[in-house]
């Protein structure tokens, strides 16, 4: 079988975007994303090859990469803000530096919402999903901060509010921002429209914050008009495993909201199909929602949340490969909506994990998917 060939192209960047070197050699690269996490790159490099003095926190790394002679892409879409390095002399004498970082999306894990409970910022009505995921971002890194310490408008925009995922209520003052967006993209997933979001590259200095509805890629399910179908047969799945796994189910949550003992605001979420499945498998979670006051709302999308976040695990697992008519960068992308197939077993599936390793010229391309409910 003919090989797919790859060639890399790896950008060093200064905090602000400027272009320090490329490099198309190195000596390890391994890199892993998943949807609505940061992940983590780490790249191993011969000393010459960028000037260790010039690393600071938040250098940038892109990596752009070639697929069969196509042209150069950055992959991911993102860039790899560095948060670690180092020096290194092994035994034989050899001299290494290794840079690791995740991607842009952390950023967003670098603040909470700064603002008392109650507040306008911090206690949202019923909003859509992707416009609220906007607001908070708005309210905590730009123009719509109030302290204008905290914005960094010269790195980062947002895309136009499209009001397309269901409409969410909550409440989270004092809250990390990267896990209040985390929690609404899930209640959105059990509400039935899912919305996912990512820091993209933007223009040579930036980010724009986006927000995507159903799939972070692109749809090629089986409903698509044009689907992509991964199965032992066609050479690009592997290691497949057919596990049904219950052990640690939600379907029934409570969210507590303020007040004590009887008094104390409760809202519930349900998977009544979920439930139905067994006459023993009502599960039930408790989550504690303070911060969303006795707001009915709120509460419900919390235990929403829970009953999203605890769902059984994928039937259906494999590794995903590269093949020359399978070929990751032309024919799939991470957050694609694909078929998965094994064994009479046919799902949706969301390619929600990347891991790229390339060690001594050889590429090793391994992704996870997520069933789409």
């Amino acid at each position: 079988m003919a090989q797919v060939v790859t060639n890399y192209e790896i950008r060093f960047l200064t905090q602000s975007g400027i272009l320090l070197n490329v490099l198309d050699t190195f000596v390890k690269l391994d890199y892993t994303k998943t949807i609505n996490q940061p992940g983590w790159l780490s790249i191993t490099i011969p000393p010459e090859a960028v000037l260790f003095s010039e690393i600071r926190p938040d250098t940038r790394i892109e990596v752009r990469r070639q697929v069969d002679g196509k042209p150069f892409y950055t992959d991911l879409e993102t860039s790899w803000l560095i948060r670690r390095w180092s020096k290194s002399l092994s035994s034989s004498g050899e001299k290494l530096v290794t840079l690791g970082g995740p991607s842009a999306l952390d950023i967003l894990q670098r603040r909470i919402v700064a603002y008392a409970a109650g507040s306008a910022q911090a206690d949202k009505g019923a909003t859509a999903a992707d416009n609220l995921m906007k607001d908070i971002v708005d309210e905590n890194f730009l123009a719509s901060a109030t302290d204008t310490a905290r914005r960094i408008t010269s790195y980062l925009t947002l895309q136009a509010d499209a009001s397309a995922g269901p409409n969410i209520t909550k409440a989270f003052s004092r809250r990390n921002v990267l896990t209040v967006l985390q929690e609404i993209s899930d209640a959105s997933v059990e509400a039935g429209t899912p919305i996912y979001f990512d820091l993209v590259n933007s223009g040579t200095t930036g980010w724009e914050f986006r927000t995507y509805l159903n799939q972070r890629g692109t749809d090629r399910s089986s409903s698509s008009g044009q689907p992509f179908v991964f199965s032992p047969d066609r050479l690009n799945l592997t290691d497949c495993q057919i596990e049904y796994d219950h052990s640690a189910e939600v379907t029934y949550a409570y969210a507590g909201g303020t007040g004590t003992e009887a008094a104390r605001s409760i809202g519930t979420a349900s998977n009544a199909t979920r439930i139905s499945s067994s006459p023993l498998n009502r599960c039930e979670d408790f989550v504690d929602a303070r911060n969303s006051g006795a707001d009915a709302a709120q509460l419900a999308d919390e235990a929403d949340a829970s009953v999203y976040k605890n769902r059984p695990r994928t039937p259906l697992t494999g590794k995903i490969i590269q093949t020359p008519t399978s070929r990751y960068g032309v024919e799939w992308f991470w957050g694609d909506k694909v078929i998965q197939e094994f064994d009479g077993i046919i799902q949706d599936v969301i390619i929600n994990q990347i891991r790229v390793s390339v060690s001594g010229g050889q590429e090793d391309i391994s992704a996870s998917v997520q069933v789409v409910d």
